[in-house]
């Protein structure tokens, strides 16, 4: 809807919103370049050439400084995609070790605020999609068996956790590796996938109120 803001941040993980800081470049000041240089949660220490991660004055200048009600994660996908499919398990803790770290930030700045986390999506059906990403560099198969893995951690770690403010929300279900991607892409839905993953949130959301 026109009225609904948004952003999506390419590429990103978990480990990105915690620690991407990229000190002001001349000429880069606002829009897409500077958004994509530096979380939005870290702000420049005194000296401008570190950053301090600072949800409460995120929210301040954000929010209108009142804390959200709900948040939603969905992320996975970049943090293990280049995990050994076949021992993903250190890598996959490494990443629940951040995602832990920044829902924890979020529960403090906003102690009231439900902690929405989707659990990583499945892949495209076919293997072309893949081919047509990776060069098979990245089989469909490889992929597949991380993300599983992924979710089956996930749900171990997070599950559970609603005194911390942290619910799982099933996108895993709802998203059609068939009909809900295009022929060309491994990991990103078409409209009608990304629709499927929208619809998991706002059903979880409307079972809540």
């Amino acid at each position: 809807m026109p009225s609904v803001a948004h952003e999506g941040y390419g590429g990103w993980a978990w480990a990105t919103f915690l620690t991407k800081f990229t000190p002001e470049a001349p000429g880069v000041t606002a829009g897409p370049l500077a958004r994509k240089a530096t979380s939005p949660f870290i702000f420049p220490a005194a000296d401008g050439k570190t950053g301090v991660f600072d949800l409460n004055r995120y929210f301040a200048e954000h929010c209108d400084n009142q804390p959200p009600d709900v948040v939603t994660f969905l992320l996975g996908i970049n943090d293990c995609f280049g995990a050994d499919p076949t021992k993903p398990d250190a890598t996959i803790n490494r990443v629940l070790d951040n995602a832990d770290k920044l829902l924890a930030a979020f529960h403090k700045a906003a102690p009231k605020a439900i902690l929405a986390v989707g659990l990583t999506t499945p892949p495209n059906a076919r293997q072309e999609g893949f081919t047509a990403n990776y060069q098979d560099k990245y089989p469909r198969w490889g992929w597949k068996r991380i993300q599983h893995r992924i979710v089956q951690l996930m749900l171990k770690r997070l599950s559970n956790r609603e005194q911390d403010g942290i619910h799982l929300v099933p996108t895993e279900l709802n998203l059609d590796p068939v009909d809900g991607y295009p022929n060309n892409n491994g990991v990103h839905p078409n409209p009608v996938g990304y629709a499927q993953i929208g619809a998991s949130f706002y059903s979880w959301m409307k079972s809540k109120w």
